[in-house]
């Protein structure tokens, strides 16, 4: 009951703290758009509002922004690549459990 809260509440303060923050310094393109995204899954995770669709939209931009960054051969630095993976787990984790409580949103 309580830790899916938890995962779901500091899942969702770490996408809007950060991608927050690049939404507003990127003038445009693929970056914004990502960014865009992950604000609002954050924003669905805080509040609990389809917990387990933002979840896989949060898998999915992930793995979306890492392909990006390899195949234009930038170097992943190893603190984004665990923050990725820590990510995704967190993810998966309420996708498989559920919002946890006080949600808004029913498990699908």
């Amino acid at each position: 009951f309580i830790s899916p809260f938890l995962l779901r509440v500091m899942l969702g303060i770490y996408l809007l703290s950060v991608h927050h923050r690049a939404f507003k310094q990127t003038a445009g393109g693929r970056d914004r758009i990502v960014s865009g995204l992950y604000v609002l899954a954050g924003i669905m995770l805080l509040v609990g509002f389809y917990t387990q669709m933002a979840a896989v939209g949060t898998i999915l931009v992930t793995i979306f922004s890492l392909y990006q960054k390899m195949s234009k051969r930038e170097m992943l630095g190893r603190n984004e690549k665990w923050l990725a993976i820590f990510t995704i787990t967190i993810a998966l984790s309420l996708l498989f459990s559920g919002a946890g409580g006080f949600a808004i949103d029913i498990p699908l």
